[in-house]
């Protein structure tokens, strides 16, 4: 119990107080990196798996990348703060899973965050004053440009609100956490699960986030599909209606979407993640080498695009191993939902996930943040995916 609390508190600083200082530079997610490394030994939990040795294969290129461009000591920065959190709470994770059985603890972990999320984002929308109170009370920094964002505007129709981790990592949590909400150890689908499920989307609809609420609704339907009873029929007919309403939000929902003026009908689904994109790739094909900082540092904006992102950190090489290591965990992933499908093979455990790993990696390619950038929840949840999966390896060699 002691290491599973240790693990919600690590997470929660990594996730709401990343950049609280301790002395000078070191902050408190310094901190509890080296503990949580040095408990991690002790219970021998600190081994390194394929995909950490090819994502450390991942960083070497993007040192090398940074040393070209000039931008070396930014590189070591976030190798110090955000990727070795990153690894610890991958094997923090893997631990809580392998263990002590912990699925149930991080889904509610994730959930109790979300909530408190949502709370803030509803409140700010509507303007309520707790909106504001909320974050004071949890010591979380909006920031001085968001207080100010707040304070200006009585009316948020048209605008996002970022509740209390900011408008695209609130897209991606309550994306992710929406799912969450609609699991349970009895496998069938509660009356509770719903009324969740409602709130925290209703919050994420109003951030107005929109690739997040298309990965949400499209996960969420897979994972219903998954979830319900092995009628083919019954199937089907979601199936065809999930694929006509994406169709819908796809092509013709900029045209109809008018709910109260927000951001999904006065800004519509923009199409400027292509021109960033481009504009990335161009710097790429002159600088083969990569170097995110000098990118940076010459007026760009980020591409919004995940392997344009690895290339443009880790050069020509780095973005080639940032492929394979994309490709290795789709094909996973979905190997994991089609044989759940098909078979009901994996624990539903397992397939939710999976799931929202898939939500969060359908994010990255419209947004900055991503596995590469070292947020902590890919690693989370991919550490998930692992132990699982490596379970149930365990459990059918046993059987045997």
């Amino acid at each position: 119990m002691k290491f599973k609390i240790a693990f919600s508190v690590f997470f929660i600083v990594c996730i709401l107080y990343p950049a609280v200082p301790i002395l000078g530079p070191i902050s408190i997610r310094h901190i509890l990196t080296v503990i949580m490394m040095v408990w991690c030994a002790l219970e021998k939990g600190l081994s390194f798996d394929k995909f950490q040795v090819w994502f450390a294969v991942f960083l070497f290129f993007s040192f090398i990348g940074a040393a070209i461009s000039g931008y070396i000591g930014s590189f070591v920065n976030g190798l110090l703060g955000t990727y070795l959190a990153a690894f610890v709470m991958y094997w923090s994770t893997k631990i809580v899973i392998k263990k002590y059985n912990g699925t149930v603890w991080v889904i509610n972990t994730i959930l109790i965050i979300a909530v408190f999320n949502a709370l803030t984002a509803i409140g700010q929308f509507y303007g309520f004053p707790f909106a504001m109170g909320l974050p004071a009370f949890l010591r979380v920094d909006l920031g001085e440009d968001m207080l100010e964002f707040y304070e200006k505007y009585d009316d948020f129709h048209g605008r996002y609100v970022g509740g209390l981790l900011g408008i695209v990592m609130s897209g991606y949590f309550l994306s992710g956490a929406s799912v969450f909400s609609l699991f349970n150890n009895k496998i069938k689908i509660r009356l509770y699960n719903w009324l969740l499920f409602a709130f925290l989307f209703f919050a994420l609809f109003l951030v107005q986030q929109r690739s997040g609420v298309l990965a949400a609704i499209f996960v969420a339907g897979l994972y219903l599909i998954l979830n319900i009873s092995q009628k083919r029929s019954a199937v089907i007919g979601i199936v065809v209606v999930a694929l006509i309403s994406s169709i819908f939000l796809l092509f013709l929902g900029d045209r109809f979407v008018g709910f109260e003026d927000m951001r999904y009908s006065t800004v519509g689904f923009d199409y400027d993640r292509f021109e960033l994109a481009s504009n990335g790739w161009n710097y790429f094909l002159n600088n083969p080498m990569g170097g995110i900082d000098a990118y940076h540092a010459a007026g760009n904006r980020d591409p919004h695009m995940v392997l344009v992102l690895a290339f443009l950190s880790g050069g020509l090489f780095g973005g080639i191993v940032a492929i394979c290591i994309l490709i290795g965990q789709l094909v996973v992933v979905l190997k994991i939902i089609i044989e759940s499908y098909m078979k009901k093979k994996h624990s539903m455990d397992l397939i939710v996930f999976s799931i929202v790993y898939l939500c969060y990696t359908i994010n990255s390619f419209l947004h900055n943040a991503s596995l590469f950038t070292g947020d902590i929840m890919f690693f989370v949840l991919w550490a998930v995916v692992v132990a699982l999966r490596d379970m149930e390896k365990d459990t059918y060699m046993v059987a045997r």
